[in-house]
């Protein structure tokens, strides 16, 4: 998507544009973004969708042979995601997958320090959103207060929508119980 295109894209849904964006650089260092080494961020923007803040942004290839990569997030305020990464099965991951039920593990891969926390967050409902996805990204994480999806290759404006979407609906199959438990509380006296 060229810098114009988004930059459209983002006034027509009263978001914030940004070109380029310093202040997201290293912010995130999951998924692929740590294969590129120290990414400078081309473009970005920020706003929100059903009342939580997303953002995406167009990060350099830095040192990643395979390029760059777009960056698209829905943040919970509040939550401190323990690490966590979806990729499609029987692509090579480095860390070993986390089984969550038989016909799932066949389509997703599911990598997180804490099996336990991965079971609790991918329940059925997750699973049921994720089953018959075909991805054209390469990887969902968890890091900090967001999930994040990265795609590689030229990214278009529809794609970006899509993603959103699908992002905020696995936000929204995310157990209560599972989000409390990973619920920061504020600082005595905010």
């Amino acid at each position: 998507m060229s810098s114009g295109e988004i930059e459209g894209w983002a006034s027509e849904r009263n978001m914030r544009y940004f070109a380029p964006w310093p202040a997201m650089r290293g912010i995130f260092r999951g998924g692929d973004l740590f294969d590129g080494g120290d990414r400078e961020v081309l473009s970005g923007w920020s706003g929100t969708l059903g009342k939580l803040p997303v953002l995406g942004f167009q990060a350099a290839p830095g040192t990643d042979a395979a390029g760059s990569i777009y960056v698209v997030a829905v943040r919970l305020p509040g939550i401190a995601f323990p690490p966590l990464t979806f990729m499609e099965s029987g692509l090579a991951g480095v860390d070993p997958a986390v089984p969550i039920d038989d016909l799932f593990d066949l389509h997703w891969s599911v990598t997180a320090r804490s099996s336990r926390f991965a079971k609790d967050l991918v329940g059925t409902a997750m699973q049921e959103v994720l089953i018959d996805i075909q991805p054209d990204f390469s990887k969902i994480w968890l890091e900090r207060d967001a999930i994040l999806l990265g795609a590689r290759g030229e990214v278009s404006a529809t794609a970006v929508e899509r993603y959103l979407h699908l992002l905020r609906r696995l936000v929204d199959t995310m157990p209560t119980r599972v989000l409390n438990a990973i619920r920061q509380t504020p600082a005595p006296g905010r």
